[in-house]
């Protein structure tokens, strides 16, 4: 385990290469997002600290979540860990939210296709 003390986020990478696991428990929303950047391919980032109140941070979304997190394959997780009052609060905050039919018309469940239907595998090109 390292404790890296005078060294900015972005030398992270040249310090210790990229970073397999994250725990943030700081609650610094800068901080916080701008640690995504040094998580490595295959990297699982957990979010624990609450975010207080103040300056709102500054992340460029699809940016991040299109090349980072998809094609790096990576895992960012959250965690509630405050009181049950705010526990309770965020569930009626999910429950109230608005999706406009989007989720209930996908298909959740992708087609499944036998192999064989298609005449398994072919090697050196098509015919």
């Amino acid at each position: 385990m390292f404790y890296i003390k005078n060294i900015s986020i972005k030398e992270l990478d040249e310090t210790l290469g990229q970073i397999d696991f994250i725990f943030e428990a700081a609650g610094v929303p800068q901080l916080g997002f701008d640690l995504i950047y040094s998580l490595g391919i295959n990297g699982i980032y957990v979010m624990t600290g609450i975010l207080g109140e103040g300056k709102p941070a500054c992340i460029p979304g699809s940016e991040t979540m299109s090349q980072m997190v998809v094609l790096k394959n990576q895992v960012i997780v959250g965690s509630i860990n405050a009181s049950r009052q705010h526990f309770e609060m965020e569930i009626r905050d999910l429950e109230s939210a608005k999706t406009d039919g989007a989720i209930e018309s996908m298909n959740l469940l992708p087609p499944v296709y036998s192999f064989f239907k298609f005449g398994g595998p072919t090697l050196g090109g098509s015919k």
